[in-house]
């Protein structure tokens, strides 16, 4: 009996460490969204029109609605820069598994 109260009484322990550790993760996790998510709210107060300012309406209805700029070439440069890298990655990892699938074959004769 006594055996079994120790063992309800370490469950319930180890039961209460885990619950307090995962509400107090929760916790901190939820405070650090909360200001990220106050932090881009700023900037995007801060970034964008106020809403003071009226939206341009257009003179008449055949004039073409205005086209966004375009992305910035960076951007794309940027991307197709790592586009590269990753498929380079990628042919090293190949030239590498073909060594290995290579020195198994060779093994697998000389057994």
């Amino acid at each position: 009996m006594k055996n079994i109260i120790i063992l309800v009484l370490t469950a319930f322990l180890l039961f209460a460490i885990s619950a307090a550790l995962s509400l107090w993760l929760q916790q901190s996790t939820a405070t650090a969204t909360a200001s990220q998510n106050e932090k881009e709210k700023s900037v995007k107060k801060n970034g964008s029109k106020s809403e003071e300012e009226p939206t341009r309406v257009p003179a008449s209805k055949t004039e073409p609605p205005s086209v966004p700029p375009a992305a910035p070439t960076t951007d794309l440069a940027a991307a197709m820069m790592a586009l590269r890298e990753r498929e380079a990655q990628l042919e090293r990892r190949a030239q590498q598994v073909q060594i290995v699938l290579q020195d198994l074959q060779r093994t697998t004769r000389t057994v």
